[in-house]
């Protein structure tokens, strides 16, 4: 009956997430909530700016994320979310803090390519690059993610990840103004 119950279980979950993080448990930096349904957990320590940042970009972000597709924020479940704040960008391309994954950076020096956040749909989890406004676009990059997440939470499909993305562009160029 056991074997029957771990089975069942590896069909349900085994099968339902595209990739899982390794990523180890840390004495965290900063700890936070953005809201009650979003945990905000730093490898590093975040000053009160950062957390500015990211409270004001993730509550643009659903504020706009609403009115944009005038969706009904009581239509969605909301699950809670935590967001994890790596290091440093290198974490993202680690292969065995994110095995499974189906995308990877370049590696150092042989391009540009770089990951900027990484949402686990079934686990209601994100891992986003550190708060720094001044690179790597991170508003609209956090704001990227958080719409992944937004998009599971209140049901939206998309054909494929492709068109999912084009859609996630748009919604940021019409609000470059703000995800800068």
């Amino acid at each position: 009956m056991r074997r029957l119950w771990i089975i069942l279980a590896l069909c349900i979950f085994g099968g339902t997430s595209h990739a899982k993080d390794n990523y180890p448990n840390l004495v965290w930096g900063t700890t936070f909530n953005i809201n009650p349904n979003v945990r905000v957990k730093s490898a590093k320590v975040l000053t009160k700016h950062q957390q500015r940042i990211m409270r004001d970009t993730y509550t643009t972000t659903e504020q706009k994320f609403f009115k944009y597709w005038d969706i009904d924020r009581n239509m969605c479940r909301l699950n809670p979310l935590e967001v994890v704040v790596v290091k440093s960008h290198h974490e993202l391309n680690d292969r065995e803090k994110f095995p499974d994954e189906t995308a990877y950076a370049d590696k150092p020096g042989e391009g540009n390519n770089i990951i900027f956040g990484r949402y686990y749909v079934y686990l209601d989890k994100l891992f986003i690059i550190p708060v720094l406004p001044q690179k790597y676009f991170w508003r609209a990059n956090f704001s990227h993610e958080v719409l992944h997440y937004l998009f599971d939470e209140c049901g939206v499909e998309f054909e494929s990840l492709e068109e999912e993305h084009a859609i996630i562009s748009d919604f940021l160029e019409v609000h470059r103004d703000v995800f800068y």
